[in-house]
């Protein structure tokens, strides 16, 4: 039992250090397979008919790094902020924009519902969290650890989902060094009044420190 245990932790980390290497491979904050926050977040929201009905806040992702929910401000519509359910709504990402599968028209409508998503969209923290509250946050291990501070976050996919967090380590000779770490099962959120945190899991913390040291 234990060398099989030994085993697959081994595989697991080689599995890390593989993911950790291919999205460090080059400048991530300059490779075009990746969104940053700061244009996401920017984007408008269209219509059906391509017409612009509002603007992202915020966006609500699932642990898995997809989104769940986009926090919309309907100022074109003189509406005001709602939560839109990614999938529920049919939303589609283009190059700088979300577009809706409704009419401005059905929209004006749904108004009362989507103002009814928002305690839904509060969800559990442990499984839902903000965009913009991942930015500054800190990445600790399961023990506490402290291992870096969150400086940016990638999109892929077209932007419609998280796929690695950019961030500059905080510990021992590493401090002040950057690296992107894979957005996935690795990570759970804890956030305790304005204190904003991203546990990583040890196996993952193990492999962003080795990737980090032998890549100095």
């Amino acid at each position: 039992m234990c060398l099989l245990t030994t085993h697959v932790m081994a595989e697991s980390e080689v599995q890390n250090v593989e993911r950790i290497s291919e999205i460090n491979h080059s400048n991530p904050l300059q490779n075009p397979s990746y969104d940053r926050s700061g244009k996401v977040l920017s984007r408008r929201v269209l219509d059906r008919k391509n017409k612009v009905v509002g603007h992202i806040e915020d966006i609500i992702i699932k642990s898995n790094g997809h989104i769940q929910f986009l926090n919309v401000e309907l100022d074109r519509l003189k509406l005001g902020s709602v939560y839109l359910n990614y999938k529920q709504m049919v939303i589609k990402s283009t190059s700088n924009a979300y577009s809706l599968a409704i009419k401005d028209r059905e929209i004006k409508n749904l108004y009362p519902s989507l103002l009814a998503e928002m305690e839904t969209a509060a969800g559990n923290r442990n499984e839902l969290i903000s965009v913009k509250n991942i930015i500054g946050a800190s990445i600790r291990t399961e023990n506490g650890r402290m291992i870096g501070v969150v400086n940016e976050i990638l999109f892929s996919e077209k932007a419609s989902r998280v796929k690695a967090l950019y961030v500059t380590l905080k510990t021992g000779v590493l401090r002040g060094k950057h690296i992107a770490i894979p957005f996935g099962s690795s990570f759970s959120f804890n956030n305790t009044g304005q204190r904003k945190n991203i546990i990583i899991d040890n196996d993952m913390a193990k492999s962003v420190l080795q990737y980090a040291k032998e890549n100095k």
